[in-house]
């Protein structure tokens, strides 16, 4: 088989594979996973046209800044290959999503981290082999309830150079807050990015956003508990809205008390309405709050010590 041929086999079961992971109806549009259901990201890597991610967000100029920030690939012999976002949060274990594991590719194969251009030199970020990947047992493709999943590194990374983020606390309450998204995904123009960008987005209360969800957009999946949304700031010129892309899926939504404060990972992004980027107004993301119990049930050991203070060791998985 060509490579020609294996990549567009490729595509079209990626394409395939978002589109079928959620079918609630809106007057916007269909729910599709954030899984990129684009040509380069299914397929094949993207041209050399500088792009930049995550939709009408800025550039990340420093590493400090998200030197979390994590993209696991899934690289083929043929030459074909996809990736998603994730986040490092201790030396050995990356968080993403699980509609990102898909069944016809498996694990990734390895993931880079802390890079904010794929252009940068492989000294400016690290490559590290995966050993594992595992998604949540109760993972429903057609609601994406519970989409997330664990990636276990083969060797430690150097958390010195790529700080982790830190998992919240069960309790944490995020009204009224701003979150951050980061990505490398689509941008509003439909390009594939080629560097990290973030976008600050305001919080959505879970009831609001339930009710929006059903009412308002007509969406027949539940928004649950292993849930959350945020979303809804315009732009400055009002006519679309900050929000995470496709190809941002896997990646980290942070809350940050204050500048000195460490940073939490209370989202994944998950899925939002089927309309060009930037124009949702709002997104889903699976709750670490509520899902933090499966991550140290399964790979508390591997944690950084109190990661898991708030989570009985008792905890099944």
């Amino acid at each position: 088989m060509s490579r020609a041929a294996a990549a567009l086999l490729a595509l079209l079961a990626c394409l395939a594979g978002a589109a079928g992971a959620a079918t609630g109806r809106s007057p916007l549009g269909t729910v599709t996973a954030r899984m990129a259901p684009v040509k380069p990201i299914c397929a094949y890597p993207p041209s050399n046209s500088p792009t930049t991610a995550v939709a009408y967000g800025n550039a990340v100029t420093s590493r400090a800044k998200h030197p979390y920030a994590t993209i696991p690939w899934w690289v083929r012999s043929d030459g074909t290959w996809f990736m998603c976002g994730a986040t490092l949060v201790s030396s050995r274990i990356v968080i993403t999503a699980a509609h990102c594991l898909d069944d016809s590719w498996g694990a990734p194969t390895h993931v880079t981290i802390g890079m904010l251009s794929w252009s940068d030199s492989a000294g400016t970020y690290q490559k590290i082999a995966v050993q594992s990947a595992t998604r949540h047992p109760s993972y429903n493709p057609n609601t994406l309830d519970n989409d997330i999943a664990i990636i276990v590194l083969k060797s430690a990374a150097n958390i010195t150079k790529n700080a982790p983020a830190v998992l919240p606390a069960a309790n944490l309450s995020l009204e009224k807050k701003k979150l951050v998204v980061a990505g490398y995904g689509t941008t509003e123009d439909g390009a594939v990015a080629r560097v990290l960008k973030e976008a600050s987005l305001p919080y959505i209360n879970k009831n609001t956003c339930k009710t929006n969800a059903r009412t308002t957009y007509y969406l027949n999946i539940p928004v649950t508990d292993r849930m959350m949304c945020a979303g809804g700031a315009k732009t400055t010129s009002g006519t679309a809205y900050y929000d995470a892309c496709p190809g941002d899926s896997g990646g980290p939504l942070i809350y940050q008390a204050s500048s000195t404060a460490a940073k939490q990972l209370v989202g994944v992004v998950s899925w939002g309405l089927d309309l060009p980027c930037g124009q949702s107004p709002f997104g889903a993301y699976s709750d670490l709050r509520t899902l933090k119990k499966w991550v140290c049930c399964k790979v508390r050991r591997l944690l950084t010590a109190g990661a898991c203070r708030d989570v009985p060791t008792t905890t099944t998985c």
